[in-house]
């Protein structure tokens, strides 16, 4: 969240498909820095907090967009996804 991060274990990830592209240079000599106005780490004993800011966060995000949403179609006649007549 923002510029914090910490190491939260997900298990294995499996990624399918020949459409998964990865491209950059990596420079050698920087690799291993990360700097400290970029990123900040967290204690393991804080993620609980994050994960709850995070949850936050991520209700206001989806409130907000159902807001919008929700202005959108009242007043500019947007329709709703999923809706009839939405298919191509």
């Amino acid at each position: 969240m923002g510029f914090t991060y910490g190491d939260v274990p997900k298990g294995l990830y499996i990624v399918r498909g020949e459409n998964v592209v990865l491209m950059g240079e990596i420079d050698l000599d920087k690799e291993d820095e990360i700097p400290q106005n970029v990123a900040s780490s967290i204690p393991s004993s804080a993620i609980p907090q994050l994960l709850e800011a995070l949850a936050a966060e991520n209700e206001y995000k989806d409130k907000w967009e159902r807001r919008r949403n929700a202005v959108l179609r009242r007043e500019r006649g947007f329709s709703g996804e999923g809706v009839e007549g939405d298919s191509y």
